[in-house]
Parts: structure tokens; C-alpha cells; sequence
């Protein structure tokens, strides 16, 4: 449950990049609440591992 929480903080965190960088982030945001709790994770983890890495070293 804390694995969960820190990658929910995390997108959070890098959310502004993602709007700036990706237009589909706005429809990532209409996606994620209607997932079950598994799938938000599961799509949150795919999400991040296709960032490039310099965004995740801030």
C-alpha cells in the first residue's frame, strides 16, 4: 500500500511536466478515477517506466 502511495505522490509531483510535455496526460486524468486501485498502479508504473529517465531524476 506505501508502494502505491509514493507512485501516486510521485505522479503528482511530475504531473505539470506531463501536461506540458504530453497532451495525453489530460486524458490520462479522465482515465485513472474509473480504474480499479490495481489498474491505476499498473497504468501509473507503464506510465513512468516510458518517461525518459531525466525526468524521474529531479
Amino acid at each position: 500500500m506505501r508502494m502505491g502511495v509514493l507512485f501516486l505522490q510521485l505522479f503528482t509531483l511530475l504531473l505539470p511536466f506531463h501536461i506540458l510535455l504530453f497532451p495525453l496526460s489530460f486524458y490520462f486524468l479522465l482515465i485513472l478515477p474509473s480504474l480499479s486501485l490495481f489498474s491505476q498502479l499498473f497504468f501509473i508504473f507503464e506510465f513512468f517506466s516510458l518517461l525518459p529517465s531525466k525526468y524521474l531524476s529531479l
